[in-house]
């Protein structure tokens, strides 16, 4: 099997085993479950009936836990080569091909830890403490061991990977988490003026501030109202504390 990115092989777990020779050690030639060898490609043991290309594996991994289970064609013995005892009264017809202690499982878990940012805001005055949790379900850290199987190179060599970090949306988190605290972080408040006039506001506009008599005063917040008395002919507008959405519901 041709050497591989490792971003294909992310999404489905894959077996390695060694090809063994007539003594049952290993032959430091690796092959991959899921492709077999060529045809032409006799098992060495004393069971010539039996090719390595006709083993074949699939792995059940559960949707919880961390455990797998691997299933081999033709038969469930095909990887118990040096442990498996035939029995007496049913003798099978082949031999084991492959030792399963010199097999190589590569999978990806996803665990209940997530990539987070954590804004901290206080000011003068302050009375209560207030925790305002934002999720974006897109973000995610993946994280490959060190020795990690990604591949089997064209000589049958393994290719390991060197370990790390390989995705980290940290800094999509960090831009999200400073316009969410540049919104709440401020200091809003609500108005409601009244204008002897018709006027047309459309909600939703932005009110940052208003300069009146008494001096300027910073809003901060939204047209959540407006109201018009047509015998008075007046307007009337009012604002509100809605919240933010800047990454979807939270």
């Amino acid at each position: 099997m041709a050497a591989e990115t490792l971003e294909r092989r992310f999404s489905k777990p894959f077996i390695v085993w060694e090809l063994l020779d007539s003594d049952g050690k290993g032959t430091g030639y690796w092959v991959a479950a899921d492709d077999p060898p060529d045809s032409g490609q006799r098992y060495a043991g004393d069971d010539a009936s039996v090719m390595s290309a006709d083993i074949t594996a699939g792995l059940l991994v559960p949707q919880r836990g961390m455990e797998f289970r691997v299933n081999t064609k033709p038969m469930a013995h095909a990887i118990a080569k040096g442990t498996f005892v035939p029995g007496s009264e049913a003798p099978s017809k082949h031999n084991p091909v492959y030792d399963w202690r010199r097999m190589l499982v590569t999978l990806a878990y996803r665990t209940e830890q997530r990539p987070t940012v954590t804004l901290e805001r206080s000011s003068a005055g302050d009375v209560y403490t207030r925790t305002l949790p934002l999720e974006e379900p897109t973000a995610e850290l993946w994280y490959v061991a060190p020795g990690t199987i990604q591949a089997i190179g064209p000589n049958g060599q393994l290719e390991a990977h060197p370990g790390g970090v390989v995705r980290d949306d940290s800094a999509r988190l960090q831009l999200l988490a400073a316009l969410a605290y540049t919104w709440y972080g401020g200091t809003r408040a609500t108005i409601e003026v009244r204008f002897k006039r018709m006027f047309w506001f459309p909600l939703g506009w932005f009110i940052k501030a208003v300069l009146s008599a008494a001096g300027y005063q910073d809003v901060g917040t939204p047209i959540s109202r407006v109201a018009h008395d047509y015998v008075r002919r007046t307007t009337t507008i009012a604002t509100g504390q809605i919240e933010l959405d800047t990454i979807g519901k939270p």
